[in-house]
């Protein structure tokens, strides 16, 4: 029979029978980790649902609406252009002498050269374009534009023609004064100015 070694007088071996026990018996495993696990599996379940519903929610969306989109973008792109780039309608001609001279001034004053040239069309003549008339009358008032009608004086009659003369005094944009007489014609039912400006 073989020998016995008691190392401590017998409690060792009732220590050693209990860890023989605990080596037996099947080890559990921690709750613990399993539950991070279970819950790391509900996240990751959670956020491809969140992405099936955001794909369904972008697939949602008919493709022509994209197109519509595009469309009236470009369309409210093409009125704009048209409505700031189309000409400014002229003037009607003068009803009087006195609204051909105004109607030059007040042209000039807002800034409206093109305009201008329709009271004053001996320019057109002779610069050969209304454009060129136009840009004439920009270079001469376009430093020191005028800036307000102060008097537009009673027609008078030019000895000897069917003319009339119209007095005006208009203020520049330095401050001073600029003044004279217009000769204003009656021409296809209007006025219009012919010399003295």
């Amino acid at each position: 029979m073989p020998k016995r070694i008691d190392l401590d007088g017998g409690d060792s071996h009732d220590e050693l029978e209990e860890a023989l026990r605990q080596l037996q018996r099947p080890k559990r495993t921690e709750a613990r980790p399993r539950e991070e696990v279970q819950e790391a599996v509900r996240e990751i379940a959670e956020q491809q649902k969140a992405e099936a519903k955001a794909r369904k929610e972008r697939v949602a969306r008919p493709p022509w609406l994209i197109w519509a989109l595009i469309g009236s973008v470009v369309l409210i792109a093409v009125v704009l252009a048209v409505i700031l780039l189309r000409p400014e309608p002229l003037p009607p001609p003068a009803a009087t002498a006195q609204e051909a001279v105004s109607g030059f001034w007040r042209s000039l004053i807002d800034g409206k050269y093109e305009a201008a040239t329709v009271y004053y069309p001996s320019m057109v003549d002779k610069y050969g374009s209304r454009k060129q008339a136009a840009e004439k009358l920009r270079e001469h008032f376009g430093d020191n534009p005028p800036v307000r009608i102060s008097k537009v004086g009673e027609p008078e009659q030019v000895p000897d023609s069917t003319d009339t003369r119209v007095s005006y005094e208009v203020y520049l944009r330095s401050g001073s004064p600029r003044g004279g007489d217009a000769i204003v014609s009656s021409e296809g039912g209007g006025y219009v100015i012919v010399a003295g400006i």
